[in-house]
């Protein structure tokens, strides 16, 4: 932003410079011109040149620092207008220097005139610190202050309202977040960004009635927003609304054939209801539509394991393992599919990766601990292990579920058979 005050905030030397601006010397330089005019030749030619490039400014204006080429010009005929205006008042040649004064103040009227406030320029400065300071990792709470203070300066900025209420929502202060995200939208209801993002807030804090309302509201706006029918359809689904939350995911599908969220969540849909093979033909479509996207070979596999298609479901975790071997979840996927094909060493492999990645994960721990406690021919060492595992998710859990309970039980009677 070129903003001279917020920049002053950080600079002694340009605080005192803002006395010395365009306004003052814009003026004086006028004034020189009409007092060096009958001079002719190279000083005419120095004044053309001065006006045709202000002139050229003004009519194709980008930014202010296009007019710095013209300082030199300003300052050649702002202090040719000090001498002057010396000589003049000591030969008390007032007629001369009245066209000189009187174009002066006419000048200095229109390059004084606040077009825009100093609050407003500062907001301005304030937003694109805290836009920029948001995209730095660990500056989040900056860029909220900033944020804040752009919206002290221009109470009314829908832009810096929307952007503070995502950046609260970010920290965990969602509710303070919603506040600002509805107050951007009430600044401007026709944006559909902004009923979007007020609606995925909504959402997440389970508020499903407003968070309908407003992703309705988003759709007056812009009915083809695919993305805004995916997520409506995602509310639905949880509500149990299923064939209200289908017919939003197929019109997102409508609307844009290639969104992998609408394939996913309809692929979800599909599978929640028994239909795995409709489930396993989406899945399948977003794998080709994004196939470094780790979510929908994750979909695609668990269809497939569901549906009994157990080599079917192997090859995809290995794929989705592939892309991403840090993964604790896609580990864990894999191993499941292998032990239910009788491959417990693999399985064990994959959940021993996991466990590794994920130290904390109740279910790797305790599938871990199932299979070395009951793979067959397990040694002391294997039922050693087991109880190792499974002793630190039930540290972890505690005794409130069951399935921890039951791979402590199998690891002890492990244990108890080896020795």
């Amino acid at each position: 932003a070129e903003d001279p005050y917020t920049y002053g905030d950080w600079s002694w030397l340009l605080r005192a410079a803002l006395v010395l601006h365009f306004g003052l010397l814009v003026p004086l330089a006028a004034a020189g011109i009409v007092l060096t005019w009958r001079r002719g030749g190279a000083v005419r030619l120095l004044a053309v040149l001065l006006l045709v490039y202000a002139a050229s400014v003004v009519a194709t204006f980008v930014m202010a620092r296009y007019r710095h080429p013209v300082l030199p010009l300003l300052l050649l005929f702002a202090a040719a207008a000090v001498v002057e205006v010396r000589r003049l008042v000591a030969g008390h040649q007032w007629s001369r220097l009245a066209p000189a004064l009187l174009t002066a103040v006419c000048v200095a009227i229109v390059a004084n005139w606040p077009l825009v406030s100093e609050s407003s320029v500062r907001a301005a400065s304030a937003y694109n610190l805290a836009r920029r300071l948001e995209d730095e990792p660990g500056r989040l709470v900056e860029a909220i202050a900033y944020y804040r203070r752009a919206l002290e300066l221009e109470p009314h900025s829908a832009l810096a309202h929307n952007n503070l209420g995502l950046a609260l929502a970010r920290t965990g202060k969602a509710e303070e977040g919603r506040d600002h995200l509805a107050r951007a939208v009430e600044l401007q209801p026709r944006d559909p960004d902004f009923r979007h993002n007020l609606a995925n807030t909504l959402a997440a804090l389970g508020d499903g009635d407003a968070a309908i309302a407003a992703y309705e509201g988003v759709l007056t706006i812009a009915p083809g927003d695919a993305a805004a029918h995916s997520d409506l359809g995602v509310v639905l689904q949880r509500r149990g609304e299923f064939d209200a939350a289908a017919r939003h995911y197929q019109a997102a599908l409508a609307a844009d054939p290639r969104n992998v969220n609408a394939m996913t969540n309809l692929g979800a849909l599909y599978a929640e209801q028994g239909q795995l093979d409709d489930a396993i033909a989406l899945f399948g479509d977003a794998v080709a539509a994004a196939p470094d996207a780790v979510s929908p070979h994750v979909n695609l596999a668990t269809a497939l394991a569901a549906r009994g298609r157990l080599d079917d479901s192997i090859a995809e975790w290995t794929r989705t393992v592939a892309l991403a071997p840090d993964d604790a979840s896609a580990h864990r996927g894999a191993a499941s599919a292998l032990a239910a094909l009788g491959r417990v060493d693999d399985a064990i492999t994959h959940l021993r990766t996991a466990v590794r990645l994920a130290p904390e994960s109740i279910e790797a721990l305790t599938a871990l601990a199932h299979l070395l406690a009951t793979r067959p021919g397990a040694t002391a060492a294997d039922a050693a292990e087991a109880v190792r595992y499974a002793e630190r998710a039930l540290a972890i859990a505690g005794d409130g579920r069951a399935d921890v309970r039951t791979a402590v039980a199998e690891a002890r009677a492990a244990s108890r058979r080896t020795d």
